[in-house]
């Protein structure tokens, strides 16, 4: 991660295409620009994840899970349909999609 200290109405370049200005800082706020081209969506990340779910995404989640341990068995979330490996000994499986405890064996 580049962390870099910028003052009002400093910019940062991201590319050739993307600016971020520092608009102002009140407190503990700060207040940026993003300047994009429109092919390129701009979120605050709580909206990005948002979308992500409706989407049937989850941001950092894989639709299979793998845990390597012992013996596996293959379920299915009832809520997603999400197939999840998990090792037999899993205590507590849930799904890595949904998060929900509602797993059918499927092998």
């Amino acid at each position: 991660m580049l962390v870099l200290t910028r003052q009002r109405n400093e910019i940062i370049m991201i590319g050739d295409d993307i600016e971020i200005i520092v608009v102002d800082i009140r407190g503990d706020k700060i207040r940026l620009g993003i300047d994009a081209p429109l092919h390129i969506p701009v979120h605050r990340k709580e909206v990005w994840e948002a979308i992500k779910r409706e989407k049937g995404d989850v941001p950092g989640k894989k639709s299979i899970v793998e845990v390597n341990e012992g013996p596996k068995a293959d379920f299915r979330c009832k809520e997603c349909g999400t197939i999840v490996s998990l090792s037999c000994a899993a205590v507590n499986p849930r799904c890595q999609r949904c998060d929900s405890r509602h797993l059918e064996k499927i092998s």
